[in-house]
């Protein structure tokens, strides 16, 4: 999947799959600024868990990743975490789904 940073063309995103790879495309994000997006993924329950990492493409250790599930979708947040850099990068994420129960 190759993709976005903006909400509004990341809200399309499927990639039905327990894991893979996201490409985003080489955008601008401002120093301590965080972006989010939305992959619709079929396999996702509200109460699994999706672990996303920075996994290549970039400045590896410049973004802190955060993943909030939902029924069918999960949000990516991506920070850029300089004080004083902006990030004009592409990274590639992989991501894992983990099917939990609730008992």
């Amino acid at each position: 999947l190759v993709s976005d940073w903006s909400s509004d063309v990341c809200s399309s995103d499927l990639l039905s799959k327990l894991c893979g790879q996201i490409t985003l495309f080489t955008t601008t994000l401002a120093a301590v600024t965080s972006q989010a997006f939305v992959v619709t993924n079929t396999f996702v329950a509200a109460t699994d868990m999706v672990i996303v990492q920075h996994a290549s493409g970039g400045t590896l250790g410049l973004y802190n990743i955060a993943v909030t599930p939902a029924a069918g979708s999960f949000t990516i947040t991506i920070r850029n975490n300089s004080a004083s850099v902006s990030a004009s990068e592409a990274p590639v994420l992989q991501f894992v789904v983990i099917k939990t129960v609730t008992s």
